[in-house]
């Protein structure tokens, strides 16, 4: 297996060394204007995370209280079924197995949903790009990362993190150089 390994990665070199010569004039350039930024990727406190992976983030439905300083302080909230009295008709059954006619029974179905506030906390680094304005209801992203104090209330502080940047390198697209031939 080792010797299978050496035999590969001098393939490799001998592949690339015969090569380096026709790509010579093959330069990297970096457009400035294709600067993206990848959404599954964020950056809290210099350390990077997929949100999709991570399960360190969470997904939450809030509400803007307050703009600081400190950040947003957000009410958050979760929702719960609404239900509502019903009532249902079920067959009932001859010793025969046929339908002998039916009967109501009373039953529950869900109608609605309705907001439960769950817990008041500090919103860091959220995009200004995206406007918030108290009163506004959004769902975010965010991770745990403490605690804060805004306004002589002990909140808990989450972090919406700062999208990674991802520059695109495109290569000019000049004609290969061919060897000499002697």
């Amino acid at each position: 297996m080792k010797k299978l390994s050496l035999f590969g990665l001098a393939v490799c070199i001998a592949i690339l060394g015969a090569q380096s010569d026709a790509q010579t004039n093959v330069a990297p350039t970096i457009s400035s204007n294709w600067i993206t930024a990848a959404k599954e990727f964020r950056e809290v406190d210099g350390k990077l995370y997929n949100i999709n992976r991570s399960v360190l983030w969470h997904g939450h439905d809030g509400k803007f209280l307050k703009v600081s300083t400190n950040g947003i302080v957000v009410q958050m909230f979760t929702t719960e079924p609404v239900y509502q009295a019903a009532t249902t008709s079920r067959e009932t059954h001859n010793s025969w197995g046929g339908i002998s006619g039916y009967r109501t029974v009373p039953t529950t179905v869900q109608v609605d949903t309705k907001e439960v506030p769950d817990v008041k906390c500090c919103l860091r680094n959220y995009p200004k790009t995206l406007s918030p304005a108290v009163g506004q209801k959004a769902f975010f992203w965010a991770m745990k990362t403490g605690t804060t104090n805004v306004d002589d209330e002990m909140l808990e502080l989450w972090d919406y993190g700062l999208p990674h940047i991802v520059m695109v390198v495109t290569t000019n697209n000049l004609p290969t150089l061919k060897a000499n031939k002697k």
